[in-house]
């Protein structure tokens, strides 16, 4: 957990900006490192020895594509630092969760050099930045797809069978949440 006392316009920034300052100051560069939301992850087993690259973001399911997503639409399209043309060559990707995020510390130091100034110049939102960046290759990131099972992004999941899943981000989604809870008294 990284202590946070400033607050960052956009205020969306403010989370990414923390972690920027906290790997520059404590922590080796090679340490394994996870950027998550805080309250709807849950861990099943060690996420940390599967990291074998400098960045590696989560892909949501791939049957619900960014276009069937009225939120990335708006958060893409409608980001002027990227707009239609951005838009139409990364609609038909997998979304990335801004929510799951690992690296190596340095790995993601370089990311968020990258991140946190694009999001204090548009002003978009975080998600959304974090996919522009991704899919238009401003940073390099290994994808890990929802289907491979290493990190399970639930948000718009059809099917919630957790796996072998290191890790489970329920986002909203009521019976990804349901399937967790079942999963966590299952291990007591």
């Amino acid at each position: 957990i990284v202590p946070c006392e400033v607050l960052v316009e956009p205020y969306a920034t403010t989370r990414f900006y923390c972690y920027q300052d906290h790997l520059r100051k404590a922590l080796e560069t090679n340490a394994k490192v996870g950027f998550l939301d805080a309250n709807n992850v849950a861990f099943f087993g060690d996420v940390f020895e599967k990291i074998i690259d400098p960045v590696h973001v989560m892909q949501e399911p791939a049957h619900h594509p960014m276009y069937k997503c009225t939120y990335h639409t708006k958060w893409i399209k409608g980001c002027p630092e990227y707009g239609s043309e951005v838009w139409e060559k990364m609609k038909h990707e997998p979304m990335i969760c801004a929510g799951t995020v690992f690296g190596t510390a340095s790995g993601l130091l370089k990311l968020l050099d990258v991140f946190v100034p694009t999001l204090q110049r548009t002003y978009c939102n975080d998600q959304g930045v974090l996919n522009a960046l991704v899919y238009t290759r401003a940073i390099t990131a290994t994808k890990w797809p929802h289907e491979q099972g290493i990190v399970l992004s639930m948000n718009v999941a059809k099917t919630f069978d957790l796996g072998a899943a290191s890790v489970v981000h329920t986002g909203d989604n009521p019976k990804a949440i349901s399937a967790v809870r079942k999963a966590v008294e299952q291990h007591r």
